[in-house]
């Protein structure tokens, strides 16, 4: 099936009512780019929370913060990769 313009760019149907086709991402590193910034917006959150936590030293939040930074920019990372070689 062939996609006409204005057709949703995930499946072959027609486009949602309510969605534009630049919403949706579309290639490969489209998509690695917008799972990196959410897990970037994600990882500050969680940082930020870990934070407000009472009764924490200073080298507890630390590891709190090395162990989130650790994993987001290993997501990241991993996605920038795949988008590059895929995309």
């Amino acid at each position: 099936m062939s996609r006409r313009d204005g057709d949703c760019s995930l499946c072959a149907r027609q486009r949602h009512p309510g969605f534009t086709s630049n919403v949706i991402p579309v290639s490969r590193s489209d998509t690695c780019c917008a799972i990196g910034t959410l897990t970037g917006f994600i990882s500050v959150f969680v940082i930020c929370s870990l934070a407000l936590v009472g009764g924490q030293g200073h080298v507890a939040l630390g590891v709190e913060w090395v162990t989130v930074a650790t994993i987001a920019f290993g997501v990241y990372i991993y996605g920038l990769r795949s988008g590059v070689t895929d995309g």
